[in-house]
């Protein structure tokens, strides 16, 4: 399998089976659902959920050979991408996956072995969707697509949710290719939303007044993974340019935000396809580059 993302959780290997069709990793992250983390893996055909380490496949979406619409003379003209998990106001959790005919999937775990899904969100039009984010706080789903809009859903129940907005980001209608929150536990900042698109371009909005408060030019090609540490307000953005770079957000009284660079690394001219940084002082920065089998790790980045 070539992976197209990468996750920190735990410092232990993971066992996860080799997929039988040998299908490409589309997307891979780690969610925080039902007081676990989980492993989640999107392929062209669906998507699998696994126990922390790997080692058990607890649920998956395959979508079925006879679906004329999802799988064209080619075998795979649609795919499933974007991986989140959200807490609804009610309390229900659902980890969240997306795909090309634009449709949201929401799998929920109502008992201790049995896993359901549905499909929660389909964004008008059909147009795919090519990133997923949640604020667990306000309990909005945030959908990117393909044509740089991010839909903005509340959700009181897996079928009680209204569109609050859709947000253009103006980048010559290429695709949303990431997105994070910035969320910090003491809600001494607005919930801040983070989007990385084709163009090279990260904007950072206000998700309780929709406004955009920074747009940074961050890369001279397309930004292929993002990632953020909500109590630090850091971001880290990695590219096709070869560049990784982790920058520090900074907010004043009065809102004004800037976002500076505090480290940038070259990876030896090779496209970096995934990119997470660690949750814990020092931070650590983990990359892969494209066609590698190896992990880089870069230690003790301050910010």
């Amino acid at each position: 399998m070539r992976f197209s993302g990468i996750s920190f959780v735990k410092n232990e290997e993971l066992s996860i089976e080799k997929n039988d069709d040998e299908q490409d990793v589309t997307a891979i992250k780690y969610v925080y659902f039902k007081n676990q983390w989980r492993l989640v893996i999107t392929l062209y055909n669906g998507c699998r959920v696994y126990s922390e380490n790997g080692s058990r496949l607890l649920t998956y979406i395959e979508v079925p050979e006879n679906n004329t619409k999802f799988y064209g003379e080619s075998g795979f003209d649609n795919y499933f991408m974007g991986i989140t998990s959200i807490t609804m106001k009610k309390g229900n959790e659902a980890i969240c996956v997306g795909n090309s005919l634009g449709e949201v999937h929401f799998i929920e775990n109502s008992k201790e072995n049995y896993f359901s899904n549905a499909v929660a969100v389909k964004i008008k039009g059909e147009t795919a969707v090519t990133s997923l984010a949640s604020s667990k706080a306000y309990s909005l789903l945030f959908v990117g697509d393909a044509l740089g809009h991010v839909h903005m859903f509340q959700f009181e129940t897996l079928k009680d949710y209204k569109l609050l907005k859709t947000i253009d980001l103006e980048n010559g209608s290429n695709p949303v290719n990431a997105m994070a929150m910035l969320e910090k536990s003491d809600a001494s900042v607005d919930p801040l939303l983070v989007t990385a698109d084709f163009v090279g371009r990260l904007k950072i909005f206000n998700m309780l007044t929709y406004s955009c408060l920074v747009e940074v030019y961050a890369h001279a090609r397309t930004i292929t993974a993002l990632d953020t540490s909500s109590e630090e307000l850091a971001v880290l953005s990695a590219s096709e340019d070869t560049y990784l770079h982790v920058w520090k957000l900074s907010v004043e009284k009065n809102q004004k935000t800037k976002l500076n660079l505090v480290e940038s690394y070259n990876c030896d001219d090779q496209m970096i396809m995934g990119a997470v940084i660690s949750s814990t002082k020092p931070f650590d920065v983990a990359f892969l580059a494209y066609d590698s089998e190896t992990i880089r790790v870069l230690n003790g980045v301050a910010l």
